[in-house]
């Protein structure tokens, strides 16, 4: 770089001369015509800045000449200064922003990487810088927008679902939350929800953020979904074993080790509000439905020791609730059931296959329905109270 020269620039030390013009030229011309980066303007003085002139006292710097292949040789000139390394750049337009990271792994180029190379349809290498960015900045939606995005285009649902999550509990604006939801919903169709993992979905994960992404939903975020009251299209066989994380810890490993095994046909009829299962099996189930990934604090069961017969499984009650309530809370306002008991039976097997196999328990449901039907109101009348007496 012969031409190159060491110069004083605006009260800084830089490398300006027709070699920095020249590398300017041709990355400028290999840009996109219509990118944002401005055009090559051959009377401005590109420069790429050595030393700022907050840094050090540059009046008495005059320069003799620049030659030789010396490595390093602008980190050489700082460390001789008593000066810290620093990111070199050559400043393509009057905004030059000194204090902003330039630095390889900053969260601004890891965010330009992402998006491009999601553009370019490299879903898997955007979800590596994606994950950089979140360990990055793990406050800042982002990250877990990007990844969220890369992972939904590469169909690992699991991931996407997750990481939409983190970004609208990290989320300010109105529209970004709204398109989380959306895309939320979305992926329960291929995934069950929150972190209740198929066993194929465990290596979706990446260890590095696993924390951050098994995190607990917030209220915000449930209260969100019970108000959207999807539809589940998830369809599971009942030999499909799910898990939910041991711990929500920091953790070196993310395995089938590391996570509770749930008991058989459990699935979400109202997300984090309403799920149905096979019986506890024994005191573990408990505490993992009571664990942060579930959240659940009141548990039903139709048996005491031993299953009942099979007119009284848990499904029934499933059916039955859809029926009253579909996949929406129940109110008191409501005069009549949401479905029809022979689409709440339909459903549940759709959802669930197994479920509702007897005569007795699809009586059972239209009778329910048929009850409901005639007393207009989901609840039965309070039993009437006796009269105040003196004490």
């Amino acid at each position: 770089m012969a031409d190159t020269t060491l110069s004083k620039f605006r009260g800084a030390v830089a490398l300006a001369g027709d070699s920095i013009h020249i590398l300017v030229r041709d990355i400028l011309k290999r840009a996109l015509p219509d990118s944002s980066i401005p055009p090559y303007d051959p009377s401005f003085g590109y420069h790429a800045r050595l030393v700022g002139e907050d840094k050090a006292d540059t009046r008495h710097l005059h320069c003799v000449g620049l030659g030789g292949n010396q490595p390093a040789a602008g980190q050489q000139l700082r460390k001789q200064l008593g000066l810290p390394p620093k990111h070199f750049h050559i400043t393509l337009t009057l905004k030059d922003d000194h204090d902003m990271d330039k630095s390889t792994p900053s969260f601004d180029l890891l965010d330009h990487l992402a998006f491009t190379l999601q553009c370019f349809g490299d879903h898997t290498e955007a979800q590596t810088y994606s994950v950089n960015m979140v360990a990055l900045a793990p406050e800042n939606p982002k990250g877990f927008l990007r990844l969220a995005d890369a992972a939904l285009a590469s169909n690992t649902f699991k991931l996407a679902m997750l990481s939409y999550a983190c970004a609208y509990d990290r989320a300010d604006d109105p529209k970004l939350r709204a398109y989380c939801l959306k895309k939320l919903i979305a992926c329960s169709a291929h995934t069950e929800w929150g972190a209740v993992f198929q066993e194929e979905e465990i290596s979706q994960i990446p260890t590095a953020i696993v924390h951050l992404l098994v995190a607990p939903w917030s209220p915000a975020l449930r209260q969100a979904l019970a108000e959207e009251a999807p539809t589940p299209s998830l369809m599971l066989e009942p030999r499909d074993s799910l898990f939910i994380p041991k711990s929500v810890e920091s953790s070196a490993r993310f395995d089938k080790d590391t996570l509770h095994k749930l008991p058989r046909f459990f699935r979400w009829l109202i997300p984090f509000r309403f799920a149905i299962m096979s019986t506890p099996r024994h005191e573990d189930d408990i505490h993992a439905l009571a664990s942060p990934a579930l959240g659940i604090r009141r548990v039903l069961t139709l048996t005491e020791e031993t299953p009942l017969y099979e007119s009284c499984r848990a499904g029934t009650v499933a059916a039955c609730y859809m029926s009253a309530c579909g996949f929406k809370h129940p109110t008191y306002e409501r005069t009549q059931p949401e479905l029809p008991a022979s689409d709440a039976i339909s459903l549940l097997r759709s959802l669930r296959p197994g479920s509702i196999e007897t005569s007795q328990q699809e009586a059972f449901v239209h009778k329910w329905c048929s009850t409901l039907w005639k007393r207009q109101s989901l609840f039965p009348e309070l039993p009437s109270e006796p009269l105040p007496c003196p004490m």
